[in-house]
């Protein structure tokens, strides 16, 4: 490699650089923490379902086969 080969590829490196640094990532990143709001509330709501949910089914397991079998014992 000549001098100024070297010269020249550390300035295209060097003008390469500059520009990734200016550039912003900004808008990238309120994307995608609006997208990992999106995905939690999406999750929470879910779980929040599925909670309601075996509620209700343990509440009609105890009502039809938990109270029934308790009268037995008084």
């Amino acid at each position: 490699w000549s001098s100024d080969a070297l010269l020249e590829l550390s300035d295209i490196a060097n003008e390469q650089l500059r520009t990734l640094e200016s550039m912003n990532f900004s808008h990238i990143h309120t994307k995608c923490q609006q997208e990992l709001e999106s995905r939690h509330s999406a999750a929470v709501a879910h779980l929040g379902q599925i909670y309601s949910q075996r509620l209700a089914d343990l509440a009609q397991v105890y009502t039809q086969d938990v109270c029934p079998e308790s009268d037995k014992f008084k």
